[in-house]
């Protein structure tokens, strides 16, 4: 199997599986008990929180370990719906960016616009921080075509307005040298799945003194009293492991992503008429490739990639369920055709040159195969 679906899940590293299985052999106190074995695991628990927050760029402080970055995104708009702030996002983002102000009080929902790249329309941002206190909710890395959005003039507009900013960081960690908005947001979530880690855990960066208020869950007061619960223990030594892991060669493995990226794309523009790569005029996240493949329904050519050992995607996994075209491409100007006949593909360290020659292989084939069986049925 080549798996280039690496957006929606990476494989857990072999040092992650021991890690967390040696928590589980070793620390399987309760961190909140005072006896050697709960210490234990409290230690643990620190020592992953050092490894995370290192890697996101913040003091281990400022970090609240979650159950993934939907429960932390979630938490932060919770805070902002009771103070009746309005929230400012764009329908390129992850539903957990959204989803709770849909449910109870979408009137406060306002969305921004993007450039045929994806990007942020920051002149629209403006417009909209301009009626009343607002959290602004973006991730950094789109997860269906990679793009990054300006995130420090997206802070200062937020600042200049008096609103607050939150940064999904999910799809960036550890594929950047440095994280924006570390320094300029209130609040950062992570989530250890998308970094070869465990699922069922992630982070929330509280960076900023305002940020300071927002409690997850109230519970036994674990997390500095802001996020109630047992903690997962072996899975937090995980997520710890997986960023240690990538800060000892994040350069080196930035660039590997890059260059499996590149070859890619280089071949598929070559090699397969009609193909077009959505956000190819901006910055993007090095392991993230958007693809329209003109004239063939996608999750056709999905299904049967699959069918030679290729696995990647149609849309972004959190959404795949639904029956519309992407909101993302839509977004950016697509058509529902184009959309309906776009497929992602994410890489990871683990991936290699062998297999992206393969898969473009397989790729022109079953491109050329289901044109000439659907021809304008497409």
């Amino acid at each position: 199997m080549i798996y280039f679906d690496n957006n929606a899940t990476t494989r857990p590293l072999p040092q992650v599986r021991a890690a967390m299985a040696n928590a589980l052999e070793t620390c399987w106190g309760n961190p909140s008990s005072a006896n050697a074995l709960g210490q234990a695991a409290a230690r643990a628990v620190e020592k992953a929180r050092g490894a995370v927050a290192d890697l996101v760029g913040i003091s281990a402080d400022r970090l609240l370990f979650t159950s993934g970055a939907t429960e932390a995104n979630e938490a932060v708009l919770r805070h902002h719906l009771a103070a009746g702030h309005a929230l400012v996002t764009s329908e390129a983002e992850h539903p957990a960016l959204s989803g709770v102000y849909r449910q109870a009080e979408p009137n406060l929902l306002r969305m921004v616009g993007l450039d045929a790249d994806g990007r942020w329309k920051l002149f629209e941002l403006s417009k909209l921080l301009g009626e009343g206190p607002a959290l602004v909710a973006v991730s950094l890395a789109n997860g269906e075509t990679g793009v990054l959005q300006n995130i420090d003039a997206i802070c200062v507009q937020a600042r200049e307005a008096g609103s607050h900013v939150l940064v999904d960081a999910s799809q960036a960690l550890g594929r950047l040298e440095e994280l924006p908005g570390v320094k300029c947001a209130d609040y950062l979530s992570v989530s250890a799945h998308k970094l070869h880690g465990p699922k069922g855990v992630g982070a929330l960066a509280l960076l900023s003194d305002a940020a300071q208020s927002v409690i997850s869950q109230v519970g036994g007061g674990q997390e500095r009293g802001r996020r109630g619960g047992t903690e997962n223990v072996p899975g937090i030594v995980g997520f710890g492991e997986a960023c240690a892991h990538r800060t000892a060669d994040l350069a080196g493995c930035i660039a590997r992503l890059a260059h499996l990226r590149d070859r890619f794309e280089a071949q598929i523009c070559s090699r397969v008429r009609d193909a077009v790569i959505n956000g190819a005029g901006a910055t993007r996240a090095p392991n993230t490739s958007s693809v329209t493949f003109n004239g063939v329904d996608g999750m056709a050519l999905v299904g049967r990639l699959e069918d030679q050992g290729v696995v990647c995607s149609q849309v972004s996994a959190c959404s795949s369920g639904s029956p519309g075209p992407s909101e993302t491409l839509l977004a950016m100007g697509l058509s529902a055709r184009s959309a309906f006949s776009t497929l992602r593909f994410g890489f990871a360290v683990d991936n290699s040159e062998p297999e992206i020659d393969k898969a473009v292989e397989v790729i022109e084939k079953e491109m050329n195969f289901l044109k000439s069986v659907m021809g304008d049925m497409c």
